[in-house]
């Protein structure tokens, strides 16, 4: 696992083992270190888990896709997604895109995608 983190595909989940091994915190995140889009292979409490997920996407951003809704939300791993790509912002919730400070990192990171954020906030401003 610490060299092919999707070698966890291999491991049975009709075995009680087989969960328990997709359940490790530990085996997980080593998992994760090798190869982020692992995470899809462990189990959802740890897909939830928070260091699981900082783990992932601080390794590819678009390991946030995997995430429960909660942590797409997450301001920290949402900002560590931002940080390589303003692609981002098409799975950011309404908090995140609204959030000035967020669209300003954006902006300095250079993303243009921050101008169609900023559309899609003044247009859920004049439906509301």
């Amino acid at each position: 696992v610490k060299t092919c983190g999707k070698a966890l595909a291999l491991v049975p989940t009709e075995l009680a083992a087989g969960m328990q091994i997709r359940s490790d915190r530990d085996i997980a995140l080593e998992a994760v270190r090798a190869d982020p889009f692992a995470l899809e292979l462990v189990s959802d409490d740890l897909k939830s888990d928070r260091a699981v997920a900082l783990e992932a996407v601080g390794a590819d951003w678009r390991t946030i896709e995997l995430l429960p809704a909660e942590l797409q939300q997450d301001r920290e791993v949402f900002l560590l997604a931002l940080n390589q790509s303003g692609e981002a912002l098409r799975h950011a919730g309404l908090n995140l895109r609204n959030d000035p400070m967020l669209l300003a990192k954006a902006e300095e990171l250079g993303w243009n995608i921050v101008w169609e954020a900023k559309a899609d906030s003044v247009h859920d401003a004049v439906d509301r």
